[in-house]
């Protein structure tokens, strides 16, 4: 299994669905896409190298090591098999390519369509494949841009669960051996990657997606006390989307928030993620900060993603602004080490006369004891004797102690102490009630 790091981990994927090495994807179909996000483009590592694409050996005998499921598409029949939209695993890898890679220039998930030139269908029309763009350079696929997403692909392709990958000229996928090798298809794939994911990941019951995180601005996010914190801005968040949709503010917790729009889409563009880490699993109280002056949307979708599975909370931001702010509560929920809350911008409906503003400004999480609390026990006190009593001879015949208020060994004050020590003052000499203790004492033994 290849090993990785969080800082390595970043992600691809692009569409062309892989029945064979000659199968093809239709191009024409990339402007389809209803969850298309777009990227920025940027060229900075623009190269074109001569010849196809092609894995290290390095690369090539370390990948060919990956153990993980492939999952084919179901049946086309006429489409009514195609799947809703994007699945989440799907949009969760989407965010973290666009995020961590500038130079992509949009990727597209969702399609409902068979693979061009075939009846059989795509794996974009059940939500498991990601068209992510390259601009080429004069027609020709940009190696210095495409390759290191494909090379990472490879690299972790069992802790992502990628099960197929196609970029200029070549194809890796996990059913055959070797697994890469020259790709014949009519599309050569030099402005995109095709890349797939099976169920586990599309489902994201692999490890990695409790918390993603990609190359560049996305870094580790530091462990919260056990008490909890505020997650503010920092790599425990995590602004997903085009930019250019985020407005930064000199408001809020810290002095500064973000804010986007919200609009009518089945999926989120523009949203973002709190990573709560933690050392340990617990209950807390988890709350969101929000500024009166630019929380407005009254149907802001958070998801709360905790040790029991997955909570949906739909708050008023612009009712909580109207009362002056401030933390709002989500909830209380049972916590585990990795934690996330996320914020969406899509809606199933938006009134003309509605205010869109969506504030992300600060999360926090504060733990809620639940156990019963725990008394200290004090520990026994040896039970002090008169010294100027005579010991007491031990009964051979005794059956053990009577546990009872008069008996040295139970529980409660001890029958014989010392005057001095319960107040009084001591006259050196033992007192009547001590010695009429101890004639009783010692009948009851016998």
């Amino acid at each position: 299994m290849t090993r990785w790091s969080p800082l390595s981990l970043v992600l691809l994927l692009s569409g062309c669905d892989i029945a064979s090495d000659n199968a093809v994807e239709g191009d024409h179909g990339h402007d389809d896409y209803g969850d298309l996000t777009v990227g920025t483009g940027s060229k900075k590592q623009a190269l074109t190298e001569e010849g196809r694409w092609i894995p290290s050996a390095e690369l090539t005998a370390s990948s060919d090591q990956h153990e993980l499921d492939y999952d084919g598409a179901p049946p086309w029949d006429g489409g009514v098999n195609c799947a809703d939209g994007a699945t989440p695993g799907a949009r969760t890898l989407k965010d973290v390519v666009v995020g961590g890679f500038s130079q992509v220039a949009s990727v597209g998930i969702f399609n409902c369509r068979v693979i061009a030139g075939t009846n059989s269908m795509s794996l974009h029309s059940v939500g498991r494949a990601l068209d992510v763009m390259i601009p080429t350079i004069a027609g020709d696929a940009d190696n210095g841009s495409g390759d290191p997403i494909a090379t990472w692909l490879l690299e972790n392709a069992d802790v992502l669960g990628v099960q197929a990958v196609i970029w200029d000229h070549t194809i890796w996928s996990v059913t055959r051996s070797p697994r890469a090798r020259p790709y014949t298809g009519e599309s050569p794939h030099v402005d995109h990657l095709h890349v797939e994911i099976n169920e586990s990941a599309a489902f994201e019951a692999l490890p990695w997606y409790d918390a993603p995180v990609g190359p560049g601005p996305i870094e580790p996010c530091g462990v919260l006390p056990a008490d909890g914190g505020i997650v503010d801005d920092g790599p425990c968040k995590q602004l997903f989307g085009n930019p250019q949709y985020w407005r930064a503010e000199n408001a809020g917790v810290g002095g500064k928030l973000h804010w986007t729009n919200a609009f009518v889409s089945a999926d989120p563009a523009n949203h973002a993620r709190f990573v709560i880490a933690l050392p340990a699993a617990d209950r807390y109280l988890v709350e969101v900060s929000l500024d009166e002056a630019f929380a407005k949307f009254p149907r802001t979708r958070y998801r709360v993603q905790h040790a029991g599975g997955e909570a949906v909370v739909v708050v008023d931001q612009g009712a909580v602004a109207a009362v002056g702010g401030g933390f709002v509560t989500l909830g209380e929920f049972d916590l585990d080490t990795d934690n996330a809350v996320l914020v969406e911008d899509n809606a199933d409906a938006i009134d003309d006369d509605e205010d869109r503003a969506i504030v992300v400004d600060a999360l926090r999480v504060t733990r809620v004891s639940t156990a019963e609390p725990v008394i200290p026990v004090e520990p026994e006190q040896p039970v002090p004797v008169d010294p100027e009593l005579p010991e007491v001879p031990v009964d051979e015949d005794d059956d053990g102690p009577i546990l009872d208020g008069n008996d040295p060994g139970a529980v409660g004050e001890p029958l014989f102490v010392n005057v001095s020590e319960k107040g009084c003052r001591s006259s050196g000499v033992s007192s009547p009630l001590s010695l009429l203790g101890l004639a009783l004492l010692r009948r009851r033994r016998r």
